[in-house]
């Protein structure tokens, strides 16, 4: 059965811009755990609303996180909500922060992603490290890869440059090393992938018309 795809609201988007701008602006902050932003959203998924802080940070090995419970610079919860970190070891200038950020803040809005970190971190102890292969079955997986490129999506409408889904999964590839290895490694869930990116246009345009016709 195909997973539902999570589709960001107008405010998550929003929010994520003004975060985008405040990184680049931040990006060079001492300390080595400043923290960006925190912001109340209210998922599109089960209509919850959540406490999402943003920081910057080194020494991992992967270009964000996500973690479930507000963290502290030592890990510890320090308070209801999700945790968003980016890397600033290893996020370079060719990398779009906006994708990055996207794909994470879809994780700490997406309760399939708190039910995934809860299952791999039972009582908040890792049980253990997936290998790349496994992390992309995992479902909050499957549903940020495709959400992240709603903002590239809504571009390519805007420009009159969208064809289909398809076509679309084909030319984002070539942009993310990340989405490239997801799709490689997960053929079997091409058709949900590309449904997804199906439903995904399909609110868009639904909301630029909603859009067009509150114009005076």
């Amino acid at each position: 059965m195909m997973l539902p795809p999570v589709i960001l609201s107008d405010p998550i988007l929003d929010q994520a811009r003004l975060w985008v701008e405040e990184c680049r602006r931040r990006w060079r902050d001492g300390g080595d755990y400043p923290q960006v932003g925190e912001a109340s959203l209210v998922s599109p998924v089960d209509g919850q609303t959540r406490r999402v802080v943003l920081h910057l940070a080194g020494g991992f090995s992967v270009k964000a996180k996500t973690f479930v419970g507000v963290r502290s610079e030592t890990g510890a919860v320090v308070g209801a909500g999700n945790t968003v970190v980016l890397n600033r070891h290893l996020i370079g200038p060719t990398d779009s922060l906006r994708l990055i950020l996207l794909h994470e803040l879809t994780h700490a809005v997406d309760p399939c992603f708190e039910e995934d970190f809860e299952r791999l971190n039972p009582g908040g102890r890792a049980a253990g490290r997936l290998g790349a292969v496994e992390q992309y079955y995992l479902a909050s997986e499957q549903r940020a890869f495709p959400a992240m490129w709603i903002e590239d999506l809504r571009e390519d409408l805007g420009r009159g440059h969208y064809r289909n889904p398809g076509a679309s999964i084909a030319m984002y590839r070539q942009r993310s090393a990340e989405f490239r290895g997801f799709l490689d490694h997960t053929p079997d869930l091409a058709d949900q992938t590309r449904e997804h990116f199906r439903l995904i246009v399909e609110d868009l345009v639904r909301r630029e018309a909603v859009r067009g016709n509150s114009q005076p």
